[in-house]
This record gives structure tokens, sequence and C-alpha cells, in this order.
């Protein structure tokens, strides 16, 4: 519902983009509702999962409705990590490979034709390239990034000593490009132990998955380590000039109420269902 609403004119306008309703993005917890009703409807239908009715016909439809409702919001970051974190899914819940395969292939053609037709997009690809082709422009914040980080050297400059950071010659240094920020003040060995601290958290979800005796929580659990990994991979590859510049926020890093929310309840719920397993295990 409020993927809809934020389409009408409750939803407000920020940067270009109509993302947000209340100050609330909705988009965020779309991934939380996404994994939820496709982890359900997964195990719901176990037995037909490998036929196309049963398995991919209404995980798709579930999965093309969200990805729809965010891509006319024309936030397509958002849009495509959807898309993989509902691949991802299907995945480990069982769908047939040939119908995944077909799937996943579709999926990347209409991303690549939504990239084609949308001059933002394909900007963004541009400057993804070559970020000196407009130095002033949208390659401003990649360029400022990559000379925050490369700056920060072994140990970095110490805590609010960054020169790119202090003097805001990266904008968004404390949303999506919060690990410049890091990299300049931490140096090489802060962003090591921050991206350690993130591969420990993903394995101790895949280790609470594979300890999972219900199929709903063994598929919730890696979704949320899928979803997590995705969000670092992104976010860390756009600061470093390796991704195109996406709206992805670094997960529990990032300056923002709705992705912190969304990721909190997502950790929560995969914590509760652990201690579920470990409170009434199996005879």
């Amino acid at each position: 519902t409020a993927l809809v609403l934020v389409l009408t004119p409750l939803g407000t306008v920020r940067n270009g983009a109509k993302r947000w309703l209340f100050g609330f993005q909705p988009s965020e917890v779309a991934k939380l509702a996404i994994i939820l009703c496709m982890s359900w409807l997964l195990c719901r239908q176990r037995k037909e999962i490998h036929t196309f009715k049963g398995g991919l016909l209404p995980c798709g439809a579930l999965l093309m409705l969200f990805c729809g409702l965010i891509a006319l919001e024309k936030h397509i970051s958002a849009t495509v990590l959807l898309f993989a974190i509902g691949a991802v899914l299907m995945f480990v819940g069982g769908v047939d490979w040939r119908w995944f395969v077909g799937f996943g292939a579709a999926g990347v053609l209409s991303a690549l034709g939504i990239i084609a037709i949308s001059d933002y997009a394909m900007a963004r690809v541009r400057v993804w390239l070559d970020p000196f082709s407009d130095p002033l422009g949208d390659g401003f914040q990649t360029i400022q990034s990559l000379y925050a980080i490369g700056s920060g050297g072994l140990f970095g400059k110490g805590f609010l000593q960054g020169t790119q950071i202090k003097y805001n010659f990266v904008p968004e240094k404390h949303t999506d490009f919060i690990f410049c920020t890091v990299g300049e003040e931490w140096g090489f060995l802060g962003a090591v132990a921050v991206l350690g601290v993130m591969c420990l958290l993903l394995l101790r979800l895949m280790k609470m998955g594979e300890r999972q005796e219900e199929p709903f929580g063994r598929v919730y659990c890696y979704s949320v380590a899928a979803i997590l990994l995705f969000h670092v991979l992104v976010n860390v590859g756009m600061t470093i000039g390796l991704m195109p510049v996406m709206g992805i926020p670094l997960p529990f890093m990032s300056y923002g109420g709705s992705s912190l929310l969304a990721f909190t309840i997502l950790l929560f719920i995969a914590i509760r269902l652990d201690a579920s397993t470990r409170q009434f295990p199996s005879t």
C-alpha cells in the first residue's frame, strides 16, 4: 500500500526522485516484505516448487509486482537489488534451475532496457566508465570519494581529520558514501575492519540458516544474508569506482531511518528464528 501511496500526491520529491512518504522510504521496507512473502510462498508451494505453475509463476508475479511499483518511483538501483534478492530466494527455495535461469535472463534484459531508455541511468553508467568525463558534474562525487579513500593510507588521518570529508568535497559522506569517510579517517586497516565485521555477520546468518529445521527459517536467513551482501558489495564498489553510483546504503552505517529500521527488523527476525530452533530442538 505504501508503495502505491508514494506515487500519489502524498509522495514527497527529493533530489528529483519521488520515493518518500511522510519522510519514510517505503522501498526500504519492501525488502522486508518481499523476503517474508516469498519465503512463506516458497515453503507453502514446496511440493510443486519445481513446476512452472507452482514455483516460478506465483513467485515471479509477486516479485514483478514489487519491482514494478519501485521502478515507477524511478528508483532503478532498488529495483535491480530487489530483483536480485528475489532471484536468490527462488534459488534457495528450490525453484527448478531452468525456470530460474530463464527468469534471471529476462530480468537482466529488462534492466538493460530500462537503463537504455533512461537518461538518468545512462549518465550514471557513462560516469562509472569514466568519472573524469564530467569531473565537476555527475563524476564529482566518485572522484572525490577516490581521493578520500586513497589519501587515508594505511592508518588514516584520524577521527574527524579527513580533509575531503571535513570540507564537504563528498556531499553524501554520511549516507551512500559513508565508506569513504571510514577510508579517509581510519585508513586501509579501518576499512578492512568494517568489511571484516560485515563478513562475520554474513557467516553468522548463514550458520543460523543451516541450523533451521523448518524450510521457512532456512530460506529467510539465507535471504537476509544475501541482501546484506548485495548492499555491501554495491555500496563499497561505488565508492571505489567498481560499481555505478546508486542509492544503496551501507547496512547499519549509512544515515537514514528507513534503511536502519528495515535492516534491524530483518536481523531481529532471523535472531528470533534461531532462538526458537535452539529452544525447541528436534527429538
